[in-house]
């Protein structure tokens, strides 16, 4: 159950995304993404200079020689926003949940898109899907979107990236530009990352607050995992249990990061210490300068 705290926040959402878009958000989202939005065509040899990530491998592993997808360019691109509201993305050090971020960044991208007349979709997940809202454009599948994103009570606790690309997989038959938003406090998910790469541009999206890599000095802890549920009593105050903690999440920060560098993956990241527009503009920036 989401707390009353974040329902306040979740409020603002729509008046603060358009307000941050406003600026220069939505230009700099124009400026990387315009003539982006393609359809299959057929496939063709592999010429030097084509992009790698073109490649069809099945067809390949067929002929036994490389084999490029070639797309046809459209003028509107569908952007999925897929978005993780297990419960470990409502934890918070700061003034601010981590799903908090999740759902600003989502609406700045919404808004972003929507104005470029892109067609904007939605799925909600955390162990089950919550919601799935089809691509579509217009004032009134904005007003749709939102109010999904504001409200949504999600019934799930754990996290299964997995069954979400899948199900995006299986409902999106259409390439589009996919932002995965989540904490990745989830196991087996590089296999569902390769295969939506595959047929989406993906961009992961990894939240995280600071108060996961370094414990506090707070003297005796009770902890509770907020997806299993289980607890912890533990002594912060020993240098000892802090160096273990510290020790395990650095270990899943290098699993993760070597799980995007294996795939070519170059991750957004968000925490309370940036804001999500200003991160997103950071990122539109970068992307225009790959190009």
């Amino acid at each position: 159950m989401l707390t009353a705290d974040f329902a306040r926040q979740a409020k603002q959402l729509r008046l603060k995304a358009r307000r941050l878009v406003d600026g220069s958000v939505a230009g700099a989202y124009h400026s990387v993404f315009k003539g982006r939005g393609t359809e299959f065509i057929d496939v063709r040899e592999y010429m030097p200079g084509d992009d790698i990530r073109t490649i069809d491998w099945n067809v390949t592993a067929r002929q036994g020689v490389p084999f490029v997808k070639r797309y046809i360019e459209e003028r509107e691109l569908t952007v999925m926003l897929v978005i993780d509201m297990s419960a470990s993305t409502q934890f918070g050090s700061a003034r601010k949940h981590k799903l908090t971020l999740a759902l600003e960044l989502a609406a700045i991208v919404a808004f972003s898109a929507l104005r470029n007349n892109d067609r904007v979709g939605l799925l909600l997940f955390s162990d089950r899907i919550e919601r799935f809202v089809p691509p579509g454009k217009g004032r009134r599948h904005g007003l749709r979107l939102f109010d999904n994103l504001q409200g949504c009570q999600p019934a799930g606790q754990r996290t299964d990236i997995t069954l979400a690309l899948n199900r995006l997989n299986n409902l999106v038959r259409h390439h589009s530009l996919t932002f995965l938003v989540s904490d990745f406090l989830a196991v087996d998910y590089q296999r569902a990352l390769h295969l939506t790469q595959r047929r989406h541009e993906l961009i992961p999206v990894l939240l995280s607050d600071p108060a996961e890599d370094t414990l506090p000095t707070l003297g005796l802890l009770r902890l509770r995992d907020p997806e299993s549920g289980e607890e912890l009593l533990l002594d912060s105050s020993d240098s000892r249990v802090r160096a273990f903690c510290q020790e395990q999440m650095t270990t899943l920060r290098q699993q993760q990061r070597r799980i995007f560098a294996t795939l070519g993956l170059s991750p957004l990241e968000i925490n309370p210490s940036v804001s999500p527009a200003a991160a997103l503009l950071r990122f539109f920036h970068q992307q225009e300068q790959r190009r």
